[in-house]
């Protein structure tokens, strides 16, 4: 690497420090967002190995990406993917089937073992190898995953959502209610809740109670106006 090119990763990395040091001052769900869109700017920029980094800057890196609930790029290198041919298409299969669940099980402490499919696709094909996969094939390989007992599988929420759950996961009627606002953006506040679903104060804290235990919601202690909760399973790379 030439003077100039380690002058300009220097920078580069400064700015990236920056950014996310502005990160701090917003609400989770906000940050989240914020998070991913630095993070996807910083690798269409300068790219993802994390070998050329300084060592302060790999653990940041790490870190935002965990906090951004995006895996870790050193786990799901993979090479060699054709789909030519019965043994080919085998070895194409587990190795999709293994990221998936690389994917799943990586954001379980910030999920709760819960991912809208919309966003699996979108990781599967933007920070794994697999670029071109089809929906189709990704739908097959999940439920191979639920038939084996691996995953519990897909489930579709009142909203029309489709969510993948890589742990066992029972939801009761009205905390399936509650997914189902919560699957259109991932932020849901009190007010919202009560008046959509004409519920009680007590009810919606109570059913949110049991999310937050979960990991599947998280509430928002920095929002001012209220009482704010953030679903890391159903907010969206941008």
């Amino acid at each position: 690497m030439t003077d100039k090119e380690k002058k300009e990763n220097a920078e580069a990395y400064k700015k990236f420090a920056d950014k996310l040091q502005m990160t701090e001052l917003k609400g989770e769900g906000d940050r989240i967002k914020e998070l991913r869109k630095i993070v996807q700017e910083f690798e269409t920029d300068y790219g993802t190995d994390i070998k050329l980094m300084s060592a302060a800057m790999q653990i940041k890196y790490k870190k935002m990406r965990r906090e951004a609930g995006l895996p870790e790029i050193s786990e799901i290198e993979l090479g060699g993917l054709k789909e030519s041919g019965e043994i080919d298409k085998t070895g194409y299969q587990i190795k999709l089937a293994n990221t998936i669940l690389k994917l799943g099980i990586n954001r379980k402490n910030d999920t709760g073992g819960i991912i809208a499919l919309s966003e699996l696709i979108i990781l599967l094909r933007t920070q794994t190898p697999f670029k071109d996969v089809k929906v189709k094939k990704i739908q097959n390989v999940i439920r191979k995953l639920e038939n084996e007992g691996i995953i519990s599988g897909m489930k579709k929420l009142d909203s029309g959502v489709e969510i993948v759950e890589f742990v066992p996961t029972s939801f009761n009627k009205d905390q399936n209610k509650i997914l189902a606002l919560a699957s259109k953006n991932g932020i849901l506040n009190l007010e919202t809740i009560m008046t959509r679903l004409n519920w009680s104060q007590e009810r919606v804290l109570r059913v949110l109670e049991v999310l937050e235990n979960a990991n599947i919601a998280k509430k928002d202690p920095s929002y001012a106006a209220g009482q704010k909760w953030y679903f890391p399973g159903f907010i969206k790379s941008e």
